[in-house]
């Protein structure tokens, strides 16, 4: 999978900080009724800890898991 560069998302003016958050929380908060192939890709994006301007983090795939685990409604 290729790097993704998060600037991209003109992630360099602080304004975009609060509508990236409440698109991933609308992500998080829908993961049960995106298609099998958007949560994939969603997913393995997030976990390959890939995306040029977001900090590096250690068992970064776990920390998703424990997100989507605690606070998807109806996760499995």
């Amino acid at each position: 999978m290729a790097d993704f560069d998060i600037n991209i998302l003109n992630s360099h003016d602080a304004a975009d900080a609060i509508p990236l958050q409440y698109i991933a929380a609308a992500v998080l908060l829908n993961w049960n009724v995106l298609s099998d192939e958007a949560r994939r890709v969603v997913y393995e994006t997030a976990v390959a800890g890939n995306v040029v301007g977001l900090p590096p983090t250690t068992s970064l795939k776990e920390q998703i898991d424990r997100l989507i685990r605690n606070n998807a409604p109806d996760a499995p």
